[in-house]
């Protein structure tokens, strides 16, 4: 079987199961034309591979260690399958860099935020003082993804049901389509 017909079956198979893997699916898509999609799945070379997880990348060794990962992923299902008879990754995943930790701003943090925004100057192609104000609130009140807030629409928002609907949200892994949350506001 060659390794596009195999990584093609792979993400049928993920889709089967509801996972939404888009990035995924370009991930191993990018993989099989980097090594040739006629290529036998079973005739990657290690060199290949390696070659691939090497070069390219968003984020440096965390977009090596994400594509290490699918690959992985992949080869763990095209090993189960008889597909393939070993992996050709390194036995070694690339190591990522650290993420901070999170952190919870306190109803005193968010105020001096909030009071930042009063003689906050607008600069070109810069959002309005009072959109920057609105933004904060609604992803501090709501608890939003920026990327899930910057992606609201007006007609995402009914103030008089007092809702708001999320679409692309991050829990659409789950197979959510969309995310309706019930946001009470104050005039």
């Amino acid at each position: 079987m060659t390794l596009r017909d195999a990584i093609e079956q792979y993400i049928g198979f993920r889709r089967a199961l509801g996972t939404s893997c888009t990035g995924i699916a370009a991930g191993l898509r990018r993989y099989s034309r980097h090594v040739g999609d006629a290529t036998d799945c079973d005739r990657v070379t290690d060199t290949q591979a390696a070659d691939f997880l090497a070069h390219g990348g968003r984020n440096g060794s965390n977009y090596r260690a994400w594509k290490h990962s699918v690959l992985n992923g992949f080869y763990q299902y095209a090993r189960a399958r008889g597909l393939v008879a070993r992996s050709p990754l390194p036995a070694e995943r690339p190591r990522q860099v650290p993420v901070a930790p999170p952190y919870i701003y306190s109803p005193d943090d968010l105020q001096r935020l909030l009071e930042a925004t009063r003689t906050y100057s607008k600069r070109v192609c810069q959002l309005q003082p009072e959109t920057f104000r609105t933004l904060l609130l609604l992803l501090y009140g709501t608890g939003l993804r920026p990327g899930e807030a910057l992606r609201l629409v007006q007609s995402d928002v009914d103030l008089d049901e007092a809702l708001l609907t999320v679409r692309q949200a991050k829990c659409f892994k789950l197979n959510f389509n969309s995310l309706i949350l019930h946001v009470v506001y104050f005039q």
